[in-house]
């Protein structure tokens, strides 16, 4: 082991530091920079008294006292660095760690203390390197763990000890199943069970997701904590029989969870105790990135030149005007089927969608030119990474069931009819669940489905005795348009679903009461309004990583102008 000469090099550097500031201090003392100074009486003497005025040239110094500028050999001075530690270099195969430990003590000038359990052979190279980098890479074949505390070494085993983690995660436990049935025969259903009948074909969907952060955690950590008896030495195996020897068969002691305190304590070595805690520090980073999902849905009444649905090739060639269009990845070859689309520059190159919510007006915009467009619903929700968030935005009609009981009339008793009604309620309007999966290069995997629903009308309970007691129980005719899709975008990505068509027919008359019934010539005094439609559903849908969820100075200022108050 030899030590470099570090030490030999600053005093090098002292000494021509000292000779150079000698030679400079003898230059400079022939050199009279400043000129001498005036008699205090020139002020009050009146000008041109006995003495010839003084020209410009008497007035400037004299120039041959100065010294000609002294040249030699540059010498380039090695850089000074007062706070570089001193570097050793070592060569070693398969020497005692102990005998290599007492040897470095000596050759670096400290003491050193080694604990009972330190053993093993270790060969090394290392060539200039701190005293704390070469025991940090013996620590790593010898199982030790050394502390440096002004002039003594420590070095005791890698025994397992208790730490404790902090991580700051709420503590709830989540599971979501969404189900979607598609049936192609008469169905009924009664308190959530579903009863078939007739031919017909049917499909089923159901998406479940389980979130319990805490279990997921403890689990992996112990399984991180976990104690090789091949790899430490026997203190160490000793250590850890005897922390476990409560244990019962199959159960772990290395790992105590509060989830209420966001603490974790573990049980394990020095070793393990880094990578648990770069583990921890990984998945808190993960888990907490947030995303704001921002839903736009358009229903657009085609116009006649337009009955077999949008022309997206036309909103390509004239989107956002000459300084860009929109690029579409594929056209829409069905009507569940949805593509991602960016911004393109003049020059024909991909880009991405440009921050703030006028992107989404801008698209809404152009499909104007395909008939009258209305946005239904435009949420906003901000949802956790990895963790399903439900938006709901809905009306809940109410509607009641009637049930009639009859009881027949007897000698001593007449027949009674008593009523029994029981509220239902059915939501109409808009509802998304969705599922954002954040990855490090910026895209989001999106599980989406989005869900409108609207009322058409009314149809009667055909219950005969209803109609005998003339009871009328009218039950809302809903219509659902819902799909549940995986999308893959980029960060504030715009992604299109759309080609959901409907076509509605409204047939309307109007006239003068009673003459207008009448057969044949009540054609005369009426009117009949007939129009039939075709709309098309467009669900827009852009994912916003938020990495600092501030309304003023973070990644929220764009709502920042809704929140201003105006001071009394």
């Amino acid at each position: 082991m030899s030590q470099s000469p570090n030490k030999f090099q600053k005093l090098v550097l002292t000494s021509s530091i000292l000779a150079l500031l000698s030679i400079t201090g003898c230059e400079s003392s022939a050199v009279k920079r400043d000129p001498p100074a005036p008699p205090v009486s020139e002020a009050f003497l009146p000008k041109g008294h006995l003495e010839s005025p003084q020209t410009a040239a008497d007035k400037q110094p004299e120039m041959s006292s100065i010294p000609s500028i002294a040249s030699g050999p540059s010498t380039e001075l090695p850089p000074l660095d007062l706070l570089q530690k001193d570097l050793y270099s070592i060569t070693a195969v398969k020497v005692p760690i102990t005998e290599l430990l007492f040897q470095i003590s000596q050759d670096s000038g400290k003491e050193i203390d080694i604990f009972n359990g330190v053993e093993g052979n270790v060969t090394i190279n290392a060539i200039n390197q701190p005293l704390d980098s070469i025991l940090d890479r013996m620590a790593e074949q010898a199982n030790f763990v050394f502390e440096m505390r002004d002039n003594i070494i420590k070095i005791r085993p890698d025994v397992p000890e208790w730490r404790n983690y902090t991580v700051d995660y709420v503590n709830i436990s989540k599971k979501s199943i969404d189900t979607i049935d598609m049936k192609m025969n008469v169905s009924s259903t009664v308190e959530g069970a579903s009863s078939q009948t007739g031919k017909g074909s049917s499909s089923q969907v159901t998406v479940s997701s389980a979130h319990d952060f805490w279990q997921q955690l403890d689990n992996n950590i112990q399984k991180l904590a976990q104690l090789d008896p091949y790899s430490v030495s026997d203190e160490v195996a000793k250590t850890e029989k005897g922390t476990n020897q409560n244990a019962t068969q199959g159960q772990s002691q290395n790992t105590v969870i509060n989830p209420e305190a966001g603490i974790i304590s573990v049980f394990t070595t020095d070793k393990k105790h880094r990578a648990i805690k770069k583990y921890i520090k990984q998945v808190t980073n993960r888990a907490e990135k947030q995303v704001l999902i921002e839903a736009t849905v358009v229903e657009v009444v085609l116009n006649d030149q337009y009955q077999a649905g949008i022309d997206w090739s036309m909103i390509n060639r004239s989107a956002f005007g000459s300084n860009g269009g929109i690029s579409f990845a594929s056209p829409f070859a069905g009507p569940s089927e949805g593509f991602a689309i960016g911004t393109v520059n003049p020059l024909g190159q991909p880009g991405s969608i440009a921050a703030g919510s006028w992107n989404i007006l801008a698209n809404v915009a152009l499909l104007k030119q395909f008939g009258d467009s209305k946005v239904l619903s435009s949420p906003k929700i901000m949802a956790i990474n990895n963790q399903t968030a439900l938006l709901k935005v809905v009306n809940n009609l109410v509607y009641f069931t009637i049930e009639v009981n009859t009881t027949s009339a007897t000698t001593t008793a007449a027949g009674q009819i008593t009523y029994e009604t029981e509220v239902q309620t059915v939501p109409v309007g808009f509802t998304m669940s969705v599922t954002p999966f954040v990855s490090d290069n910026g895209s989001v995997t999106l599980n989406v489905r989005p869900t409108l629903s609207r009322l058409v009308g009314q149809v009667a309970d055909p219950n005969p005795a209803l109609q005998n007691a003339n009871v009328q129980s009218l039950i809302p005719i809903i219509q659902e348009k819902e799909m549940s899709s995986v999308l893959r975008l980029q960060d504030r990505q715009v992604a299109i679903i759309g080609g959901l068509i409907e076509d509605s027919n409204s047939n309307n008359k109007s006239g003068l009461p009673g003459v207008g019934d009448v057969p044949y010539f009540g054609d005369l005094f009426s009117m009949r309004d007939e129009q039939a439609k075709k709309s098309e559903l467009v669900i827009f849908i852009r994912p916003v990583i938020i990495d600092n969820p501030d309304v003023y100075n973070g990644d929220l200022q764009s709502v920042s102008q809704f929140l201003k108050t105006q001071s009394m």
